[in-house]
């Protein structure tokens, strides 16, 4: 459950960054 959760921190830096990435809707 963690490895979602840092998928999910890296999404958010990313799309504040670059723009909408592949964000995970949980």
């Amino acid at each position: 459950a963690a490895l979602v959760v840092i998928r999910t921190i890296i999404s958010y830096f990313l799309n504040k960054e670059i723009g909408p990435v592949d964000v995970p809707n949980k």
